[in-house]
């Protein structure tokens, strides 16, 4: 009664949604029943905490109670039906005692209602020979009707044992059906731990190289950024310490020649403001050139006009700029804006100082996706053999070749000369 008691206030207190206090109703009943090996009331507790625990979504302990509950089920099941065979075999037992000691009380009255009968026939009392005939098939019928209901509990007997055995078979595919349910679902379980595993180290391989990634990544931006730092130092070594050096062995120079030659002097001295100009316009190129914000080739075509402008001006030499529009948009990488610069830079210097032209012509244009960069002058022109190994020439080439181009130059003396940079389109 106890225990009953505890799983009743345990139900009561799940409903209140006090878990806490029905645990622990629950546990106390266990105790109890367990300690007097009371086995419907622990059926009774494992279903009800097998309910509980379903409600709150603990389907481990669900599933732990409710085979509990069934272990306890079939044992009491079992037990209910070996005792209710026992009862009927030994009521069968004892009807059969019963009947064969009916049969020979039966056999010794109807032997004896047989002499009385035929004393009775041999005395001429016909009533009371069939009175006694009667009474003979009366004690006939009983003993037929007794053996009639020996038989019935017999084959009542037999079908509950049948019973019992179909029960215990059944009982056996269950535990059977349980125990291949339960390896199937350690497999699941293993298979999902597979895969639970799989994925994790699918996530860190991939996790690792996108880190890797990253790093390459990281480290070729470190490289482009070395690269970058040193083309800078390069061409500020190229370009200005050359310039600084002859700068400073002219001023000594012209100091030398100030007070013994002043022609001398003034000549050395404007030697020297032709360089520092240079220089400057060298500085100016290197940080446009770096300078992210002028990588369209819009940007580059402003710059090309801005140098035509102070270069051919002063000189009296007219200026024809022909640009495409459908190359706005394009953009270079500031190596190649740099070095596509210096070509046009190096050709546009070349005709202002030895073409004697009086017009020179840009064509930057798309062609068959390639871009073509052309500076034409009407100069003097030049054999080109005789000169084709000049610093500025071979530079002019070498940049060509590192933008995936070719820069060809040609030349006729009278019909001026022709510098045609061509480059491909992904550049």
């Amino acid at each position: 009664m106890l225990a009953r008691r505890c799983i009743a206030a345990a139900i009561i207190s799940g409903t209140l949604k006090d878990s806490v206090a029905a645990v622990g109703y629950f546990d106390e009943a266990a105790r109890v029943a367990l300690a007097i090996d009371d086995k419907y009331n622990l059926r009774d507790l494992y279903l009800y905490r097998t309910i509980f625990y379903k409600e709150r979504k603990d389907f481990y302990n669900a599933y732990e109670n409710i085979k509990k509950y069934n272990v306890y089920k079939d044992s009491i099941l079992n037990e209910e039906t070996t005792r209710n065979i026992a009862e009927m075999q030994a009521k069968y037992e004892t009807e059969k005692k019963d009947k064969a000691i009916g049969e020979l009380s039966a056999s010794e009255r109807i032997h004896q209602l047989e002499i009385e009968k035929q004393r009775a026939i041999i005395a001429g009392n016909l009533a009371e020979a069939q009175r006694k005939e009667n009474e003979i098939s009366l004690l006939s019928q009983a003993g037929e009707l007794q053996s009639t209901r020996i038989e019935q509990q017999a084959a009542e007997l037999g079908k509950s044992e049948l019973e019992a055995k179909s029960r215990e078979q059944e009982l056996q595919l269950a535990r059977a059906e349980k125990e291949l349910k339960e390896r199937q679902l350690q497999q699941q379980k293993q298979t999902r731990n597979i895969i639970i595993g799989s994925v994790v180290l699918l996530a860190l391989i991939a996790a690792g190289l996108f880190n890797r990634y990253q790093l390459k990544k990281k480290l070729q931006q470190q490289a482009a950024l070395l690269e970058m730092r040193n083309h800078i130092a390069r061409d500020l070594h190229d370009e200005l310490g050359s310039t600084l050096t002859s700068i400073h062995i002219l001023s000594q120079v012209s100091r030398n020649h100030l007070e013994k030659d002043q022609s001398r002097a003034f000549s050395l001295l404007e030697k020297i403001t032709e360089q520092s100009r240079h220089m400057q316009q060298s500085m100016s190129d290197i940080v446009w050139a770096i300078r992210s914000d002028n990588d369209k080739i819009e940007n580059m075509m402003v710059r090309m006009r801005e140098f035509l402008a102070q270069t051919l001006e002063a000189k009296d030499i007219a200026i024809r700029f022909e640009a495409a529009e459908e190359l706005l948009g394009y953009s270079f990488s500031m190596q190649q804006r740099k070095d596509i610069f210096l070509i046009f830079k190096e050709a546009v210097n070349n005709a202002a100082k030895y073409a004697g032209c009086t017009l020179l012509e840009v064509s930057f244009r798309l062609c068959d996706d390639r871009i073509l960069l052309e500076v034409k002058d009407n100069g003097v022109g030049f054999e080109l053999e005789k000169v084709r190994s000049t610093n500025g020439l071979n530079n002019m080439r070498a940049r060509s070749v590192s933008l995936d181009g070719r820069c060809d130059i040609r030349a006729e003396p009278g019909k001026g000369t022709t510098v045609l940079l061509d480059l491909p389109l992904a550049t």
